[in-house]
């Protein structure tokens, strides 16, 4: 009971890390900051937990170290998809989403994103999202002349 206390506790910590990194800039580098800050204070949390369960409740180092490391690592582990997640969301913009939301003359490859959208294709590197926007804005589909 006492160690899933402790892990709530690492996990409200997070939270209080997070609200205090997007209160002060919500940029993904604040947030960044934010969960670096949270791994160093866990860390040293989870070691005087350590320290206490051996020196006064009489665990071994040994048996202490186990919990230690299980208490540390849910919460940590926890954060590092936050972290991913909100520095992959606040990326900066490319030249052309930046005209086109300023107003500015839709791509040709709006065809494929639809409202005048350029397609979204993230996981492909630049130069091939270019060449397949360029062939579906010539009606070729993704090479067939």
């Amino acid at each position: 009971m006492h160690t899933l206390r402790i892990v709530l506790g690492g996990s409200l910590l997070l939270g209080v890390c997070l609200l205090v990194g997007r209160w002060i800039g919500g940029a993904a580098a604040v947030v960044g900051v934010a969960i670096k800050c949270f791994l160093v204070l866990w860390l040293i949390a989870t070691l005087i937990n350590m320290w206490v369960g051996v020196s006064k409740a009489g665990y071994s180092i040994q048996d202490e170290a186990q919990v230690a490391l299980l208490v540390f690592a849910v919460p940590a582990i926890t954060s590092i998809p936050i972290w991913w997640r909100t520095s992959y969301l606040e990326r900066p913009r490319r030249p052309a989403d930046a005209a086109r939301d300023a107003g500015g003359p839709p791509s040709t490859s709006g065809l494929l994103g639809g409202e005048g959208r350029p397609a979204q294709l993230p996981y492909c590197p630049q130069l091939f999202r270019n060449r397949i926007a360029e062939g579906f804005g010539r009606g070729v589909l993704l090479g067939a002349e």
